[in-house]
Order: C-alpha cells, then sequence, then structure tokens
C-alpha cells in the first residue's frame, strides 16, 4: 500500500553497527576505491572490511564489528534510494557521468539519488569528493570537506612532481603505487584523502597503497602473446569509464566494445580514441557504437567474444594492447560481466596469448 516507509539492507544493518563507517559511491572507481581503503585500514592495524555493493552485506557482520574498526561500503544510487537511516561518518562521491539512464527518468534524476550520500554523511563527519566533479562540489556540505584532484583547485589529495601528496605532505612516490593505470591513480588519491579523514597512519597507508593487489576484471593485464598484452577491463559498463581508462594509455590500442544498452550517448568515446588504431565491435550495442565512431578508426564487427579476440589479435601491432573495454552492459551475450571478463581470457588463450597471472 502507497505510503509505507521501505528501509533497505544497508540501513538496517546500520542500525546495529558500532565501527566507524565510510560509503562510498560514484559512477565508476567505486568497489576499487572501497577494497583498497578497507586494504589501507588493515595496514594500519585495524579491523577494515569491503561491504556492501562489493558483495558482502552490512548486515552479515554489523553486530561483530568493534566501535575501532571501518566498515568501507560500497553503495550505489539504487541502494541510496532506501537509506534514509544510514549516517556514514565519511561520505565519498567520487565522480558522476552518465550511467543507468535505462532506471532514471533523466541525468539530474541520477545525479539526485547520488546527492543523498552528502545529505546523509553525519553532521561530525567528512564529506569527501574529486575537483573535476562539479555537480558534487556545488553541494552545500555541513560537514568538512575533503578534495582530492587537482591541486591548483584547492585538492587536499593530488600528485606533484611525481610523489603522490596528501594533507600538504609527500605521501609516496607515484610509480610506488601498485595499481598504475589511470582510472587506478585516481582511485589511490581517493583513498588517501579517506585515509585523512580516518587519521590512518601516513606510513601505513603508504604501505598499503604500494601493495595493494587490485582487482579482477578491472585494467587487468591476463596474457600476453610477444609484446601484445591483452587487458581485461570488463567492469567498464559505461562510456565514462572506457574514457577515463583509455586517458593517457600509453602505446597502440585495438578496443574491443559494446554489449547490452543503457541508454547512454557513445558520442563521448569519439574524444577519447587517441591510442586507439581499431575498434572490435560486438554485442547488441555495437552498430549503435560503431555508428558514432563513424569517421574516427577502422572499425569491425565480431559475432562472438572468441571471433573478437582473434580479430583484434591479429590488427594489433607489435607491442599494442588488446583492451576489452565495453561501454556496456554485458546481459545481450553473458550471464554478467565477470562470465564476460573470463570469456575474454579464454579467447586470448585459444588465440595463442599466455596467461600472466
Amino acid at each position: 500500500p502507497a505510503g509505507v516507509p521501505v528501509s533497505g539492507e544497508l540501513a538496517l544493518g546500520a542500525r546495529f553497527c558500532r565501527a566507524r563507517t565510510v560509503a562510498v559511491t560514484g559512477t565508476n572507481g567505486k568497489t576499487t576505491t572501497t577494497e583498497l581503503t578497507a586494504h589501507l585500514v588493515r595496514s594500519a592495524g585495524l579491523d577494515g572490511r569491503a561491504l556492501g555493493n562489493v558483495g558482502r552485506p552490512l548486515c552479515d557482520v554489523a553486530e561483530e564489528l568493534a566501535p575501532e574498526a571501518v566498515a568501507v561500503v560500497e553503495t550505489s544510487s539504487f541502494q541510496l534510494e532506501t537509506m534514509a537511516d544510514f549516517r556514514p561518518d565519511v561520505g565519498v562521491v567520487l565522480n558522476l557521468a552518465p550511467d543507468h539512464l535505462d532506471r532514471y527518468p533523466d541525468l539530474a534524476a541520477y545525479y539526485a539519488a547520488k546527492q543523498v550520500l552528502a545529505d546523509l554523511t553525519a553532521d561530525h563527519g567528512t564529506f569527501i569528493t574529486s575537483t573535476t566533479c562539479p555537480e558534487a562540489l556545488q553541494w552545500s556540505a555541513r560537514q568538512r570537506r575533503l578534495l582530492f584532484g587537482n591541486a591548483d583547485d584547492g585538492a587536499d589529495t593530488y600528485y606533484r612532481a611525481g610523489e603522490l601528496v596528501a594533507g600538504g605532505a609527500a605521501l609516496l612516490a607515484a610509480d610506488q603505487l601498485a595499481q598504475q593505470s589511470p582510472p587506478n591513480l585516481l582511485n589511490a588519491m581517493a583513498a588517501a584523502t579517506i585515509g585523512l579523514a580516518l587519521d590512518l597512519d601516513r606510513a601505513a597507508v603508504a604501505r598499503g597503497l604500494a601493495d595493494f593487489p587490485g582487482l579482477p576484471d578491472r585494467h587487468q593485464l591476463v596474457a600476453r602473446r610477444g609484446g601484445v598484452r591483452f587487458i581485461n577491463d570488463t567492469k567498464a559498463t559505461n562510456v565514462h569509464a572506457v574514457c577515463a581508462g583509455l586517458d593517457g594509455f600509453t602505446g597502440e590500442v585495438v578496443l574491443i566494445v559494446g554489449g547490452s544498452g543503457k541508454g547512454e550517448d557513445y558520442a563521448p568515446l569519439r574524444e577519447a580514441l587517441g591510442s586507439v588504431r581499431h575498434v572490435v565491435l560486438i554485442g547488441a550495442e555495437g552498430p549503435a557504437i560503431g555508428a558514432a565512431l563513424q569517421g574516427t578508426v577502422p572499425t569491425v564487427t565480431a559475432a562472438s567474444m572468441a571471433e573478437a579476440v582473434a580479430v583484434a589479435a591479429d590488427l594489433a601491432e607489435p607491442a599494442a594492447a588488446v583492451l576489452l573495454s565495453p561501454a556496456c552492459a554485458s546481459f545481450d551475450m553473458f550471464a554478467n560481466y565477470a562470465e564476460r571478463g573470463r570469456a575474454f581470457t579464454a579467447a586470448a588463450l585459444a588465440a595463442g596469448a599466455t596467461a600472466t597471472g
């Protein structure tokens, strides 16, 4: 019946959780930043748990967490719709870009769902966002606010002269970071900023950033064939993620893109193709993406992942990368994005590559 309040799992778990809580949202980078932050907490000798949309519910562990523990909770916009009673100590909005427009009536509604986190963050807590996220920067914040991104725009965490700087002092050399892809450099900045908010030991944060093993399916090198690298970025399920992943990419790329649609405009991909020499189109959205890229780089259509990888491998110059970064969901061809990533790896091996893991 109308008027019945709906409470989500995270709001329920928060009622029984004595630990400090960090809620991480954004269009891209949520899972890696959540897992990395929990890793930094553990590096500092504390009980850090990655929970929420990463796969393990907060309710599973809420009652067992001690007050000094830290629950790092990935929160999707869908979850934020039912989190009225959740008051995280640290709220993080990593970035905002078009996504889930198959669910929300327009972009403003999607961004409004994300803004809920800024409203929910505890008054005594900290709200964190990027200097390159103009929407979140405009939200009024009662809480202390920390920024990551560009130093000239007031960031508390940024890169300068080859170092990651946090809270006004160098934390570690950027080339010591375990994960070096452009999206992971952003994730490291965000996690270091959360470390500032939690007042974690700086040396422990530096150690954690240097030894974090990364996550599957996110710019993961899975195989090599001679000098050609096969990189699985199947988790890049929207246009913003693909553009961010290609930004700063060194060397030539053969890009595999396509899948099931989420209502996005593919035109922004045109501006991100600097390193891309060929595009292999797959899935239901392949024709639409091909039309959006017309006049940029050569495209070819493949009927399966096995065919796409075989074609891409043949097109790749020595020392190039074959990159699966689909800009789409996976449900037209696969059960989920992880199955798509496994199919990519299997096809690379079938094409004569050797696994790296």
